[in-house]
């Protein structure tokens, strides 16, 4: 028997799409030295958007694997393996040829964090939950070690040197934009998710609750502890004040570096959305204005390149890159956001799978 497809989860998929547009877009085109109250709020989007898009990820590893993990058949957990590395490997290939256009891509970490739940995914509940509470306690180790801000021109977020072998190591497992210490964490946070009886209204009810307490808890602390260490600031002698100032820096929730405290706040936010869009989905689910974003979602891969090379490509053309104004951002973003769901929906009544979606299908399976 095939289960009905989690409709939810598309909706969730075409929500991170969206926010990483806007993201993308703001990045590539507003002017950050005018700060206005409107791409502050935007701002708020980066390293939340692709916090869902990851964890959904995660829910999809799970799915594709859970005949095997119940089954606890050798032969058919081999052949899961197998298919999770061939998507790894296409992810790396893939998401590498994209770094030559946009440094930020997502997808060669997308590679790593595969690579990684191709060995994890037979493990037990429990120690997912231990992998993903480790990760992030690694990573604050690891800046005692490494130097975070290695390659790094923070001026206009340029990598040097990427595609060294050195240099990628580091990059891909540290100070990357997504590496996978600690952003596999979320990965792992969607394989449990989608564990759970997430359409049980009882577990949604509970979901709901508890990420809005952790979320809100989470960053009224590090608001909070920043302010007093702030006003403090005014008594430190000149000459610590740029050490005092680096402490400032990692009381934080911003997503670089990515500090335990922003994978808490990111993973309550990205868990609430996701139950809300399946919350949504169930209710109204013969809404037909829901239907082209589910359709938005299932073509989430294919889009996400596509907004890099049409969309950025298309701004450029337009010379529009930097020195826009936030209101020209995201009405750039809000047309390429209308086009790809009436591109969604149009084609998915033709074909079955996304372009790109079509293609991992083919070579993985």
């Amino acid at each position: 028997m095939i289960e009905k497809r989690i409709e939810g989860y598309d909706l969730a998929r075409a929500i991170a799409i969206f926010g990483m547009v806007i993201v993308h877009f703001q990045i590539a085109m507003t002017d950050d030295t005018l700060p206005t109250t409107l791409s502050k709020m935007t701002s708020l989007l980066q390293g939340r958007a692709a916090a869902v898009f990851v964890m959904l990820a995660g829910v999809g590893i799970t799915l594709m694997t859970k005949s095997a993990y119940h089954s606890k058949n050798p032969i058919h957990i081999s052949q899961k393996r197998k298919s999770l590395l061939k998507r790894s490997f296409i992810f790396f290939i893939i998401g590498l040829i994209n770094t030559t256009v946009w440094q930020a891509d997502i997808l060669h970490f997308y590679s790593m964090y595969f690579l990684a739940a191709a060995f994890i995914f037979t493990y037990s509940t429990r120690s997912l939950i231990i992998i993903a509470s480790v990760l992030p306690l690694i990573f604050v180790a690891l800046l005692f070690i490494f130097d975070y801000n290695a390659n790094w021109d923070f001026d206009d977020y340029h990598y040097h040197n990427m595609y060294t072998i050195k240099n990628m190591i580091y990059h891909l497992f540290f100070n990357g934009y997504h590496p996978v210490f600690p952003w596999l964490t979320f990965l792992i946070i969607g394989m449990i998710l989608a564990r759970l009886d997430i359409q049980n209204p009882k577990i949604q009810r509970k979901l709901i609750l508890i990420t809005l307490i952790v979320f809100f808890i989470t960053e009224a602390f590090t608001y909070t502890i920043r302010q007093i260490a702030t006003s403090f600031a005014t008594q430190i002698p000149k000459t610590e004040l740029p050490q005092y100032q680096e402490i400032l820096e990692i009381i934080t929730t911003n997503p670089m570096p990515p500090l335990p405290m922003y994978i808490i706040s990111a993973s309550a936010s990205a868990i609430c959305i996701i139950t809300l869009c399946i919350i949504l989905a169930q209710k109204y689910a013969d809404n037909p204005v829901l239907a082209p974003l589910y359709s938005t979602g299932k073509l989430a891969l294919t889009l996400y390149i596509a907004h890099i090379i049409i969309g950025l490509g298309a701004i450029e053309q337009f010379g529009l890159l930097n020195d826009q104004s936030i209101q020209t951002t995201l009405i750039a973003a809000a047309i390429f956001i209308i086009l790809s769901i009436v591109f969604s929906h149009i084609y998915l009544k033709i074909f079955r799978h996304g372009p790109l979606e079509a293609l991992f299908r083919k070579i993985a399976n």
